[in-house]
């Protein structure tokens, strides 16, 4: 049926849950999904969805294994992708970051840049990484909440993107406080111009392994707007395990971290 709906609209039969392994949604498709949710029957570290170009889905809501041996989400690998509600619960939570990623959103093959990426209602429960964002320009998630998380978002190289109403919540049975366990990570790596203008709305992180907010990478990230953003409870993970780190990387609130190998960048 979804191959079947490239460029069309499917409308999903009401109130039906249906498993899967792997499943494409093609370019141009429209969802409706009519209160349909999807069971992944077996957990993989290969993407349960991908989705290309084009694609508008009103609600996608799934369950997965989840667990230590790997369990990948969504992969979305198009532009002008808009979500009204993505949901994605594991039964277990990950171990390794990466292969337990919730949402992934990277061009295949990597290198092009994405745009024009709408999630309005994100929500992800035991995941080591909540969402991976990589080489995206505008970029808008209107409200989201992670539970049980290493790294709840990570932005690598995003620009003129806003993120609003963003909840982090409880540290990961597997955090240890090793860098990067943070609620929001942010980092420039491709050019000095590839992380500028970023918004956050909104954001509460609770019980961050690491830091709550840290800005790091080695290439400059500029123009950066932080308004009505909490931080309780960061470096939650370090004392318990791994009491030496407790000097080097500490938990901050927000961390700003600039260049320490590539010198002129600074945030």
């Amino acid at each position: 049926a979804l191959n079947a709906a490239a460029g069309k609209t499917l409308y999903l039969e009401e109130g039906k849950t249906y498993g899967y392994t792997t499943l494409p949604i093609k370019a141009g498709t429209t969802i409706v999904s009519n209160g349909a949710t999807f069971n992944r029957l077996t957990a993989s570290t290969s993407h349960g969805f991908v989705i290309e170009g084009g694609v508008t889905v009103d609600s996608l809501v799934i369950t997965t294994p989840g667990g230590a041996s790997g369990d990948k989400g969504v992969l979305i690998k198009g532009s002008h992708v808009e979500f009204g509600r993505l949901s994605i619960t594991a039964a277990a939570q990950g171990v390794y970051n990466s292969t337990n990623y919730a949402v992934e959103i990277e061009s295949v093959p990597s290198g092009t840049q994405l745009s024009n990426i709408t999630i309005s209602d994100f929500y992800c429960k035991y995941f080591s990484a909540g969402m991976f964002v990589k080489n995206v320009d505008r970029m808008r998630v209107d409200g989201a909440l992670v539970d049980y998380f290493r790294t709840a978002f990570y932005l690598r190289d995003v620009s003129r993107s806003e993120f609003s109403n963003v909840t982090c919540r409880y540290t990961a049975s597997t955090s240890y406080g090793g860098p990067g366990e943070n609620g929001l990570l942010i980092e420039s790596t491709l050019s000095s111009a590839s992380c500028f203008d970023l918004r956050f709305n909104g954001w509460t992180v609770i019980g961050a392994g690491e830091h709550s907010y840290r800005l790091g990478g080695q290439l400059s990230i500029r123009d950066v707007w932080f308004d009505n953003c909490r931080s309780w409870g960061s470096g939650s993970s370090i004392v318990v395990n791994n009491p030496a780190a407790t000097e080097w990387h500490g938990g901050c609130g927000f961390k700003v971290l600039g260049a320490t190998a590539v010198t002129s960048q600074k945030h």
